[in-house]
Formats: C-alpha cells, structure tokens, sequence
C-alpha cells in the first residue's frame, strides 16, 4: 500500500504543469468522437481504436479538462503498479513482488506516459496481465510449490489462465499495434518453457491455439483497418522522413528508457546514463551463472525471451518502416514491465547465492535506480516542455475576446482537441476545416462561419502554411482583422469579422490626417458606433494615401475615456498593402458603459518609430489621431467571466455587495516613484443596487501591517457602484504612485470596498485567507530604489563654476 501511496503521488504532482502537445490533442479528438466516427477515423490513423473508446467515456464521467483526461492514465499507471507486484510475487516470491513494484512505482519512461492522454500507460496494463496469466498458465516461477506434477491440462495448466491470456493480449492489440511484438516473444518464450519442461503434444497445442485465438479475435479490424492504415503509414515516413537506427543504437536509447525515461534539459545529452539499470542485472546473472538453478533459468530466460523478441521486432520494423520521432521510445513502452520483471526475479534469484560478507543485490539495485529516478524527475517536474505548441496563452486569449456565436476555424483535428480541453464551453467552439487543402468546401464553411459570428484561426505554420496562407488570402479581402498575433515562431493567431450592412458606417470626423513623413489618412469609417461590453467589435476602414512612404507600417487603434485612460487597444501589420485597410478593434468584456474617444496612430521601420500627427498649420499634435467617438452600453445579458482579462483569478466575496473575480497588475520589480497600474474585475451581487455608492482602496502593506502607500476612489467614476445591476461585470482601473521616499522592501498589495460617509470597509467572505476581515490580499510588490552615484566624475575639462 505505501508503494502504491508513491506511486500515486508520483503521477498527479504537477499533473497539469506541461501543456497538451499534439498527440493528446488527437486523443482528445478522437475520444470526443460519437463512437462509430471513431472508429472509422482510427482506422486511418497509427494507433486502434480501444483506448479512444474507453477515454471516452471517461470524459463522459470527468469532463474534457486536462487533468481529468490525464488521470485516465494515472489510474492505469498505478494499476499497473498492483499488477507488477502480482505478478512478480507469482514469478519470484513476495520479495520479487514488491521491488518490481516499487521499480515501476519509481520509473521516470512509465511515470512520464502515466501523466500523458495516450494510451501507452494503458497497454501496460495489458502486457502485465497478458504477461500474468501466460507465467501462471506455464507455471513459470522460481520455487514450484508441492502438488504441481500432474500432467492433466485443468490442473497443471489451469484454463482459465489461458483465458486470461487470450483476452489480454487481444486488448493490448486493440490498444497499440506494436503488442503484436509483445504477443510474439509470450508466444515463443511460452513455447521454450513447454519444451523445457517435457509438456505432452496436448498442452502445446493449447498454447499454440491461444495465439491462433488472439489472432482471430483481432482479425476483424485488421481486415477493416488494414488497407486504410497502409497508406497512412506509407504517407507519414516520406513526411518524417525518419532514418533507421542500427541495432546497438536502438537497443541502448530503448534500454537506457527503461532504466531513467526521458532525461529533460540539460540532462538531454546524457541520455545513456539510463543504461547504469544494466549493472545490477547483469551482476545477478554472473551469480546465477556460477550456481545453476533449474527454476531461476527458466523464469530468467521466460522473461529474457519475451523482452529480447520485443525489442528485436521493433528493430526490425524501423529498418523497413523508419519511424523514430522524439522520444520514440514509447512506442515500446509495453516492454517495461518485462525489463522490471526481469530485474526483480534476476536479483531475487540471485540473492541466496551471494558471498557472505559481500553487499547484497537489492539494495544496490533500489540505490541504482531511485538515484536514476531522482535525477530523471528532477529535471521531469520543472523543465517545460512543448513551448512552442502551448497553445495555452493562445487559447485564453480567444476565450477573452470570444462570444459563444464565434468559431474556432482548425486546420488540424489536435487543434480542435485543445480547444476542447482549455477552452470555455460558454465560448467560441472549434469547426475542422472540411478539407485539408483550399477548395470551395473551405470557402464556403469560412462564409458560414463569418455570418455567424467572429472567426478565430488559430495558425500552424510549422508544416509549411499552405492552407493557413490561402485562408488568410480569402479573408483578408473580405473580412475585418481583428487580431494578428504571434505565440511562438511557428504558431499565430489571427481574428476576423465579417462587415457590417453596406451604408451602415459612419465617416469619421477627425478624417483627414496628416503624418509627418507625407502619409495621410484619407477617410476613415466607424461601424457600430454603439454597442454592448460584450466583446462586440468596432470595424474600421482606412483609407491611405502615400503608402508607400511608410514601409513596413504598422497600425494601432485605441480605446479611451475622456482622461485617456486606455480600455482597449490593438496593434495591427495590415495584411494587404492595396486598397484600404480593414480592421477592427474588440470591446472587452467589463468596459464600464459610457462615451469613448477612438484613436489612430502608425509606426514605422524595425524599431515601430510612431509618426507624428500633423495639424492643419502643419505643427506636431502629437502620435494619435483622433477618429471619433463610441458609446458603449452594458449588456442585457452579462458574459462569461471567462471574457475577462485576468492576469490572476480569485473568489472574493465582499458581503452580499460584490464578488472581486481576479485583477491584473503591474509585474517585475518597482522603484520608488512608479506607478502601479491596477485593473480590477468586479461582479455585481444582489444586495449591490440601491445600496449606496461604494469606493476601492489600495494600499501597499509593509512587513509589520503598516500602511506605506496608498490610493482610494470610486471605481469607475462615471458608473457609480448605485448603478451596477445585478451579475454585471465591471472593470476598474487604478493608479496607485509609489511614494519617492519608500523604502526597499517587500509590500503587500491589498484592496477592498468602504462605505466614503463612514470609511467602513465591507468584510471579506469567511473562507478566505484570514490575515484579515476586510480586505483581500492581491500580491507581493518588491520595491527596490534606483542605485545612486556617488563618485565624483572625471571630467575632461575640470571647471569650478
């Protein structure tokens, strides 16, 4: 129980840490699938369908969040855990039971696919099971017990054992294809156990049926799946153009695996270190060497056989089928818990034929190997990985600035599967492309979804681009972009929306401007000019002339009050260097309702120099020219909290007034003398209205309670607290100076609610952090001050004026 404790523990520490990568969007994808969809989209693809199936219905359980997806895989994992101790208790007593469980327990390849959404934490299972019954069906053990000489098939080859087999290694076969190899090397290790122990033509061919059988039972996908599986696999080595790898290089990187996983970093050149598990097993087998044991040889050599006929095939199938990707490895996973079975009866084996006075082998063999397992996870647990297809940040960004009539337009079905993971089911929701290559399909379903709502591409340019190019060409012509944005070298994210009715703009009444450099904006036109916080859009259309005076300009479109505080902003490369420009610039959710000024500007060459604006007396106005203005109105219907721009969530609860959902603010490090920009994003509750109006303090805390800056005020104040209808979502800014003189140290930011008549603060929810009653506790703030010159400077001149 204390291993599976372990065990347990070692699969769910920063489960949700690394982001999902491609392949677990797949599994998502699939899964989601009604059944019979599934199974017709396995068929094309690397892997059957068992394990997509069964996800499936765990999600139907958990839902589609990462988390609840992964721990599929840990309950296989620590599954497997129990059967590693069952089976190498059978195969070599309790003490073998229990150091393959804790090897398996401890192992950095197992625990690695036992945090991931694919199904090789679920083969193991499997080949455990299948591996199981084929020891106890061939009584393959160290020490036989009394009784066991009869030659009847229901007595020394129990048969419901074989049963057991049969049915394990046809849901390994359903799971992974490459059990097949599993199933080979049981079968031929079963066949030498047979003849090792003089069995009758009878139990020979039981066990010769029983491959006959699996065969049977799988043959009926193989016969539907096969020509579809042909041509995907022929397709994906000339795509990944994989080599093949020798023999002694293929053995070490898949041994080396199972003795120390994927090593991550900057351990990554050292990945053959993993080969350090060979000593203890190869120091039990110079002991069993010297002193023979009938029962060790054939238990060693059962297992010896399978894993060697595992690793054998699999070499085999690269020199024809070269598909090696990063971390291949895990396409034999399934040979692991032979390895550690191997191991533990190897040294369990061994053990009584040690020396007296010399060291014993299983505490050399746990030493070796938990000192490969905490090298291997240290590095598992805190080195990132996939950074370049987190799509995380991509995704929270268009569940902030989505609406649930919006889609998602996908090139790629793992894309999709991330957007049913990390996406907000209130939101925009993902559609796969009809076809993977430009067509009037694609075209028609980018109409489609354009009349709908907004459309989010989200932009895989790793594999060329081509259909992303093409969608973008289409769109670029006839929609407003909305954003265009990059998350990594490889991966963009553009938005679009579809113009309004024709006549339906406004013109804009700061248009004409004039640029310093001779670019002038012609005309200009506003489309809606009053709209909800909803994430609704204002489009814009500019028209340019002298263009080509600014080469490489880019456009910035800007939300303000009437003090100029910034609520929303965009910077844009427009797409089309022709023609006017298209673009638009998206409401965020929580703008409090009011009047708002629209403001241009350009930028300029690498450095995104601005251009100055020029008056009508040809004097500098500034960088930003004025468009005109917006009213913006609170909706009928308050959105998703998930709309909102939170740097960092929270559930503050300020009596029956309002819920505080999380706030943004300034990061890094202060000096005494900046500004700490402060966003808040309120909710609105029932006892909100007609209760007065409210104000927000800010205050800096230092490390004994005290206050050492502070800011207090409405929170919007033009749309006083009295006025906040019930689930309303608001948005408040805040500027809170650092004093010149603070001091360096460590602050607490902290905020709340009073009552400006009588300074009573409202009292925080009971359940939160209690330091105190009444007001909510954001982030720490480091405040170191500017370091000052003290020595006198060397002029080249002295003077003494």
């Amino acid at each position: 129980m204390a291993i599976l404790a372990l065990a347990l523990w070692l699969r769910v520490v920063r489960l949700d840490y690394q982001p999902l990568w491609w392949d677990e969007g797949y599994s998502v994808w699939f899964a989601h699938q009604p059944l019979a969809d599934m199974v017709r989209l396995t068929a094309e693809d690397i892997h059957p369908p068992l394990y997509y199936a069964l996800l499936g219905g765990w999600s139907q359980l958990l839902g589609l969040a990462p988390a609840a997806l992964r721990l599929f895989s840990v309950a296989a994992g620590v599954l497997a855990v129990a059967l590693a101790y069952s089976t190498g208790r059978f195969l070599g007593g309790r003490p073998a039971g229990l150091l393959a469980a804790f090897l398996l327990a401890i192992n950095p390849f197992h625990i690695f696919y036992a945090q991931e959404v694919r199904m090789y934490a679920l083969v193991v299972v499997w080949a455990l099971l299948g591996t199981g019954m084929a020891a106890r069906w061939l009584g393959v053990r160290l020490e036989q017990p009394p009784g066991v000489t009869g030659t009847s098939l229901g007595t020394r080859w129990p048969a419901r054992y074989l049963v057991g087999y049969v049915v394990a290694l046809a849901l390994a076969l359903y799971t992974q294809y490459y059990a097949a190899f599993l199933a080979a090397g049981l079968a031929l290790a079963g066949l030498w156990i047979l003849w090792q122990q003089r069995a009758p033509w009878r139990a020979v061919g039981a066990w010769v049926g029983a491959q006959g059988m699996i065969a049977l039972l799988v043959l009926p996908w193989l016969l539907y799946a096969t020509p579809r599986l042909v041509s995907y696999v022929s397709q994906k080595i000339i795509a990944d153009s994989d080599r093949p790898l020798g023999l002694i290089a293929y053995l070490a990187r898949h041994l080396s695996a199972f003795g120390a996983g994927h090593l991550e970093g900057p351990l990554a050149p050292w990945w053959f270190i993993g080969l350090l598990g060979l000593v203890p097993l190869a120091w039990a087998w110079i002991r069993l060497a010297r002193q023979p044991d009938p029962g060790a040889i054939d238990t060693v050599g059962f297992l010896l056989i399978t894993l060697a006929t595992v690793l054998g095939l699999g070499w085999l199938v690269n020199l024809s089928f070269p598909f090696f990707p990063v971390r291949g490895e895990r396409l034999l996973l399934l040979g692991l818990p032979v390895y550690v079975l191997l191991l533990s009866v190897s040294v369990v084996a061994a053990q009584p034929r040690l020396t007296p006075g010399r060291p014993a082998l299983a505490p050399v063999a746990l030493l070796v190997f938990a000192g490969l397992a905490a090298l291997s996870l240290a590095a598992y647990y805190v080195v990132p990985r996939y950074q370049g297809e987190d799509y995380r940040p991509l995704i929270g960004q268009v569940n902030q600035w989505g609406r649930p009539q919006d889609t998602v337009f996908a090139v790629f079905p793992w894309q999709v599967g991330y957007f049913w993971s990390y996406g907000d089911p209130s939101g925009p929701q993902p559609v796969l492309s009809p076809e993977p290559a430009w067509g009037p399909a694609v075209a028609e379903a980018l109409e489609d979804a354009l009349a709908r709502g907004h459309v989010w591409f989200p932009e895989h340019l790793a594999l060329g681009g081509f259909l992303e190019r093409a969608v973008e060409g289409h769109l670029g012509q006839r929609a407003h972009l909305l954003a265009n944005r990059w998350y990594s070298p490889s991966t963009r994210l553009t938005g679009w929306a579809a113009p309004g009715p024709a006549g339906a703009a406004a013109g804009s009444p700061g248009t004409p401007l004039e640029f310093a450099n001779g670019l002038r904006l012609v005309d200009a036109t506003v489309d809606p000019t009053d709209l909800a916080a909803t994430n609704e859009a204002v489009l814009f259309t500019l028209g340019w002339e002298n263009a080509s005076s600014a080469p490489g300009r880019r456009v910035s479109l800007r939300l303000a009050d009437a003090d100029g505080r910034t609520w929303a902003s965009q910077d844009f490369t427009p797409f089309t260097a022709a023609g006017p420009d298209l673009l638009g610039l998206v409401i965020p959710s929580g703008t409090p309702p009011g009047t708002y000024q629209l403001w241009v500007s350009t930028r300029v060459g690498e450095e995104g120099q601005p251009l100055e604006v020029l008056g009508p007396d040809g004097q500098v106005q500034g960088t930003e020219g004025w468009l005109g203005e917006v009213s913006i109105s609170a909706p009928a219907r308050p959105p998703s909290p998930a709309t909102l721009a939170l740097a960092q969530p929270l559930e503050a609860r300020l009596d029956e007034v309002a819920q505080l959902l999380g706030f943004s603010a300034t990061s890094g490090t202060l000096a005494p003398g900046d500004d700490l920009e402060v966003s808040l994003f309120w909710r609105a509750l029932a006892g909100l209205p007609g209760a007065g109006d409210w104000s927000v303090f800010l205050q800096l805390l230092d490390a004994h309670g005290e206050v050492a800056a502070a800011w207090e005020g409405p929170p919007v104040t033009w749309h006083p607290t009295g006025t906040w209808q019930p689930g309303e979502l608001v948005r408040s800014q805040h500027t809170l100076r650092l004093p010149a003189t603070l001091a360096d140290g460590r602050y607490q930011l902290i905020t709340g609610l009073f009552d400006p008549a009588t300074n009573a603060r409202l009292a925080v929810e009971p359940g939160r952090p209690r330091q105190a009653e009444d007001f909510v506790p954001l982030r720490p703030v480091q405040v170191v001050g500017r370091k000052h010159v003290m020595a006198a400077p060397q002029p080249q001149v002295p003077l003494e004026a």
